[in-house]
């Protein structure tokens, strides 16, 4: 949009300060015509920064080397071609795993000051008889972990370590990722 100035990722408009509410996609994920695949768009709430923009699939939602945690994700389909959802959940420091939510609903805290430390992801439905999706995510003092497949636990768990970035593909039913990236 030329009328709004462009920030790059990992950077708010108004730094320091953090936004309630999220804003929606002013240009959702990729074409699904044109990749063969659904479009997935996801964003991340971050300390100090707040909501960043929406990320489309396999781009990075959050920061790496600024030690800032995640404090809550968004993830959503457009007009997927087969009847299902995004279905997601993460853990939360001194909150455990919190409910699944689906299709752009928030997973996390907002205003909280809370970490998350891990997500799982699925899609359901007929979605997922068609599609798999794929993610990574980034965590204080480890690093990019290895990727996993859906619903398996990306981060960690009783480690009391933040993750800093997320990382999220759809890959075609059967087109499974090398087992060499796994970690």
């Amino acid at each position: 949009n030329p009328e709004t100035p462009e920030t790059e990722p990992g950077e708010s408009e108004n730094p320091g300060t953090e936004t309630e509410e999220p804003e929606n996609p002013e240009e959702p994920g990729k074409d699904e015509e044109a990749t063969g695949k659904p479009v997935l768009t996801y964003q991340a709430h971050i300390q100090r920064i707040g909501w960043q923009e929406w990320k489309n699939a396999g781009e990075e939602a959050g920061t790496v080397g600024e030690s800032l945690r995640m404090e809550a994700i968004r993830i959503q389909m457009e007009d997927p071609m087969y009847e299902g959802n995004v279905e997601y959940r993460v853990h939360v420091q001194s909150k455990g795993w919190m409910d699944w939510v689906k299709n752009g609903e928030i997973a996390g805290t907002v205003g909280e000051s809370l970490r998350i430390e891990a997500v799982q992801i699925r899609l359901t439905g007929e979605l997922a008889e068609h599609y798999d999706v794929v993610y990574q995510s980034h965590v204080a003092d480890f690093g990019w972990l290895g990727k996993v497949h859906s619903d398996e636990l990306s981060g960690t768990e009783g480690l009391g370590k933040r993750m800093e970035c997320l990382r999220i593909e759809i890959s075609a039913g059967g087109e499974r990722f090398d087992e060499s990236e796994r970690g």
